[in-house]
């Protein structure tokens, strides 16, 4: 795979990481992680990152000592349909292979965070394996956030009470 990058290019540029021909199966296992980690680092490469380093992308915008933000897809902790979790969440070897990207920039602290549906129950969507793993490889303090506001069990919202209005920036 050849990637092009122009350092002195004002350009949007948009990496697009692709299966290896003879393809992955759905709900594809941990023994994958290096493909899913190399496409993570060429995807980041043809996105026009990495031209001070590309051995570690990030760092061209990623200075060391700063704090980062991880936005995964986490929709639900389980699918009604019961064919996998993939279309309800991050897969979280993709995931770690962004934490290991952003790792080489020397950040001081990751948040992995989002806001699922209202009557997601939020530590079902990953285990404490993963994120003793996560935090093995990020050499940072690593924080998983619940952005929600509130959350819906049946018929009854709760507001969280462990967030509050200063916790978001509008």
């Amino acid at each position: 795979m050849q990637c092009k990058r122009n350092k002195d290019s004002s350009e949007a540029r948009v990496g697009v990481a692709t299966w290896p021909k003879d393809g992955m199966p759905v709900g594809y296992q941990d023994q994958n992680r290096n493909v899913i980690e190399q496409l993570v680092h060429n995807v980041l490469l043809q996105g026009g990152l990495g031209i001070n380093n590309s051995a570690a992308p990030f760092q061209d915008v990623i200075d060391p000592g700063m704090s980062v933000v991880i936005k995964p897809n986490w929709v639900q902790h389980y699918n009604k349909s019961k064919k996998g979790m993939d279309c309800m969440i991050t897969h979280p070897s993709f995931i770690q292979a962004v934490v290991k990207e952003i790792s080489l920039a020397k950040p001081s602290r990751i948040m992995i965070g989002d806001a699922p549906i209202q009557g997601a129950e939020f530590d079902q969507l990953y285990s404490l394996t993963w994120l003793d793993n996560i935090k093995t490889i990020a050499g940072c303090p690593v924080e998983i956030i619940d952005f929600r506001r509130g959350c819906r069990v049946g018929d009854q919202f709760f507001e969280s009470s462990s967030r509050t209005m200063d916790d978001y920036i509008l």
